[in-house]
């Protein structure tokens, strides 16, 4: 101990004779950067404004790699647009129900009430009965919410079960898509001739039949969308919770 308080004194010493000689103390050794460095520095020191720089380029570098990573594929940003349309025809769905009540209600107080019937309200009942189905069914089809009996599959191994329920995707998605089709070209011809609706409140037919293709398609992309992640089969209880 006595032999370090010397050292001290002997270095303070030179300090203050010459500041310019190389010493043993930390505070001769800091103004010349003669302080242990990390390795691969080479024991030199970088100017201030080279060292910004660099930590800035660092920086920049690092937001771009992950500014890279979380930007959303084309493949992801057609699923969300998908997703969201379906979720848009869902809520217009509601609104479809909505305007079945008010109709039959207001129909019920003109008739019996009122000794006025309406000639529309039957009309108006089936155009949004026909809507509102097909414009839920994408939605029930993404949230795989239709009626569905899993007593057999139940009973098979995960494995066997996810087989059949993707083989159940592929034939969905080919039955609505066929379905798609034809009643599309079923709609385009209803265009081209004109055709109306024959009840009392009379309109173009295609504007009615649009409605079905639209639900069709979209219930088909989603089955296959289903097929193309591959999840493994899972009850009924746990898809419904």
């Amino acid at each position: 101990m006595a032999r370090g308080l010397e050292e001290g004194r002997g270095c303070a010493a030179r300090q203050g004779h010459d500041h310019h000689r190389d010493g043993r103390c930390a505070e001769g050794e800091a103004p010349r950067g003669l302080v242990d460095q990390p390795v691969g520095d080479g024991g030199r020191e970088e100017p201030d404004g080279h060292q910004g720089a660099a930590r800035v380029r660092a920086q920049q570098g690092h937001g771009a790699v992950t500014g890279a990573a979380v930007r959303p594929t084309l493949p992801g940003r057609a699923a969300a647009l998908h997703d969201g349309l379906t979720r848009l025809g869902f809520v217009l769905s509601g609104v479809c129900l909505l305007v079945i009540v008010v109709s039959y209600c207001y129909e019920v107080v003109a008739r019996y009430f009122l000794a006025s019937p309406t000639t529309w309200a039957s009309s108006l009942v089936s155009y949004m009965l026909c809507y509102m189905v097909f414009l839920a069914m994408p939605e029930l089809s993404r949230q795989r919410v239709h009626i569905f009996i899993s007593i057999f599959l139940d009973t098979l191994k995960i494995r066997d079960a996810t087989l059949i329920q993707r083989g159940t995707y592929v034939v969905a998605a080919v039955a609505c898509l066929l379905g798609a089709a034809f009643c599309m070209k079923a709609t385009y011809a209803q265009f081209t001739t004109g055709i109306e609706t024959v009840n009392e409140w009379r309109i173009q037919k295609w504007m009615l039949s649009i409605a079905i293709p639209y639900g069709l398609f979209s219930a088909g992309i989603h089955y296959i969308r289903h097929f193309a992640r591959g999840e493994p089969y899972q009850t009924a209880e746990i898809v419904q919770s």
